[in-house]
């Protein structure tokens, strides 16, 4: 898990060098959600590996894009595109979580008290 955010920071920095100017502090804040994205891609690709569930695995995927596409119409000026990454993450969270709490319900349904043994 370190080494890939080690290696989520060198692709941060791999692409200020790339991109633009190192000392140009916009340049830096521009990267800042490509660093995020590719930071939670561990987060979740590990926690997909350890509770085999695919939903993870469609996160990390989702925060990997949601970074890329951020970085590459980010413009540097402000921390503006890693508060839109958040928001976006957490709407996608809320609706996979919701579609687990639904497939849940469907697969165990509340009962009356007067159903139980």
């Amino acid at each position: 898990m370190l080494l890939f955010i080690g290696a989520a920071i060198l692709v941060s920095v791999g692409s200020v060098l790339i991109a633009g100017d190192i000392t140009d502090a916009a340049e830096w804040r521009r990267s800042a959600p490509l660093l995020a994205g590719l930071a939670f891609t561990g987060g979740f690709w590990f926690t997909a590996d350890k509770s085999g569930l695919l939903r993870y695995r469609a996160m990390a995927v989702a925060s990997m894009a949601t970074g890329l596409v951020l970085w590459a119409v980010g413009e540097g000026r402000n921390y503006d595109p890693v508060g839109y990454y958040l928001l976006a993450m957490g709407g996608f969270m809320l609706v996979a979580g919701a579609a687990a709490l639904i497939r849940f319900l469907r697969r165990n349904p509340v009962l009356d008290d007067d159903e139980h043994p």
